[in-house]
């Protein structure tokens, strides 16, 4: 099963046990998700992480930088590719005058050269999503703990991803909370 397909599954999965727990559990109600700081309620805070992975400065310098490497990474391999067409193309000019052994060697050369090029150019690009994969869980570990701060300030009980929500009350979003210190602590983050 892919890694999309199992997200999939969980998510459908804790739509149907929230679901059912809204369903069949009669003293649980959606006024469990009120901010009341009375000692009888309880409050949990919901985070839109989607957002915050779009839209704060940290996300998007690294996407920039992202796309500037990948950019950077086609141009360069467009330029190599284009001296070996051309160096391709002096082969196919010496083909009539060459023996058919030499040529054999000479097309076996360039051959050997493309596939040099496509490894080179899969190990940086490999390098580069390496890179990004790493910014990225620090990203995400610096939302976790600005989460964990507000929750233990706040007072929830917990906070959960709005993605896995089935319903929700407005003003116990923490989403902008969140993105506005993940901005102050975290305006940019590099590869």
């Amino acid at each position: 099963m892919s890694v999309e397909r199992c997200k999939l599954w969980a998510k459908l999965c804790l739509c149907l046990s929230l679901t059912f727990l809204f369903a069949f559990t009669p003293h649980f109600s959606a006024q469990a998700f009120t901010l009341g700081k009375d000692k009888n309620s309880t409050s949990f805070g919901v985070l839109n992480i989607s957002y915050i992975m779009s839209e704060s400065l940290a996300a998007k310098s690294l996407n920039e930088q992202l796309t500037a490497e990948l950019n950077a990474l086609k141009e360069e391999n467009d330029i190599k590719e284009g001296k070996l067409l051309q160096a391709y193309n002096k082969v196919l000019e010496k083909k009539e005058e060459l023996p058919e052994d030499e040529y054999q060697k000479l097309e076996a050369s360039f051959t050997g050269k493309v596939d040099q090029l496509k490894e080179i150019a899969q190990k940086k690009r490999e390098d580069i999503e390496k890179r990004s994969a790493e910014a990225l869980a620090k990203l995400r570990g610096k939302i976790l703990a600005i989460s964990k701060d507000i929750l233990d300030a706040e007072g929830y009980e917990a906070i959960f991803a709005q993605e896995n929500i089935v319903l929700l009350k407005k003003q116990v979003n923490v989403t902008p909370a969140v993105l506005e210190r993940l901005n102050a602590e975290m305006p940019d983050l590099k590869m």
